[in-house]
């Protein structure tokens, strides 16, 4: 069962750091890394080597129950892998470009600032209690 996929376009290298435990970089480097533990190969489409240094020219992460499909599609084939887990670091401006964050209008922020600036005042935190209370 598919519970999410990723795409990321341009060219990627592929380090193996130990046994089952690879890395995925872009090339050049973005700050964007792709950790792979536990990789196994699923079903080869090209290349012999897939942690000998070679690059592919997009790479495709699809989250399944129990596991995650790695797509390494080069120019003229690509390769499928499966691993255990796999984190993916991106650098924070895009990460938080792609969140969901909620907006605050104009008259929500007023109010936020005049709750802050209770709190901060002698006695206005028992003035909120009792505000709130009150209601």
């Amino acid at each position: 069962m598919k519970t999410g996929s990723r795409t990321w376009p341009g060219r990627w290298r592929c380090e193996e750091l130990a046994a089952g435990l690879w890395r995925l970089v872009p090339e050049p480097p973005d700050g964007t890394e792709v950790h792979a533990l536990g990789v196994e190969r699923h079903s080869p489409m090209g290349a012999s080597d897939p942690a000998g240094g070679g690059a592919a020219e997009r790479l495709d992460l699809e989250w399944r129950v129990g596991s995650v499909e790695i797509t390494r599609h080069g120019a003229p084939s690509g390769e499928r892998f499966s691993a255990r887990a796999v984190l993916v670091q991106e650098p924070l401006p895009e990460l938080y470009a792609r969140l969901p964050l909620e907006r605050l209008d104009r008259r929500a922020r007023r109010f936020w600032a005049r709750v802050f600036w209770l709190v901060r005042m002698p006695g206005g935190r028992g003035l909120l209690r009792w505000l709130a209370r009150r209601r």
